[in-house]
């Protein structure tokens, strides 16, 4: 794995909004999401580009922060919808797809960093 140096802008799908609507973890249910990115981390492996975003939710009475994984791979996993394509790169939900979990797992065993991102 490498490390990002975060001096590459995260991808975010356009349908971001929606697909947050539809996720079990969504505190605002029946209310229009309104998200606005704050930062976040990414780290690079050999098949996918991983990124963590700090995003703000503003679409309720109460601001909300959500922590959403996604991951990056510019061919299409088999058996696993997109949430997106951004300029011929597939964005997932990271926990869905199989490079997420070995990734972090060794992010911590070996006391690595992972690139900060705004």
């Amino acid at each position: 794995m490498t490390q990002n140096a975060g001096t590459t802008e995260p991808r975010l799908p356009e349908g971001l909004s929606s697909w947050v609507a539809e996720q079990r973890w969504y505190a605002g249910k029946g209310s229009e999401p309104r998200l606005e990115r704050i930062g976040g981390w990414t780290i690079d492996t050999s098949n996918a580009r991983i990124s963590t975003h700090y995003i703000l939710d503003r679409g309720i009475d109460t601001i909300r922060l959500y922590q959403v994984p996604l991951t990056e791979r510019t061919e299409p996993l088999p058996s696993t919808p997109a949430i997106g394509i951004v300029d011929g790169v597939y964005i997932y939900d990271a926990p869905h797809d199989p490079a997420y979990a070995p990734a972090i797992l060794d992010l911590v065993l070996s006391e690595g960093l992972a690139g900060e991102t705004r």
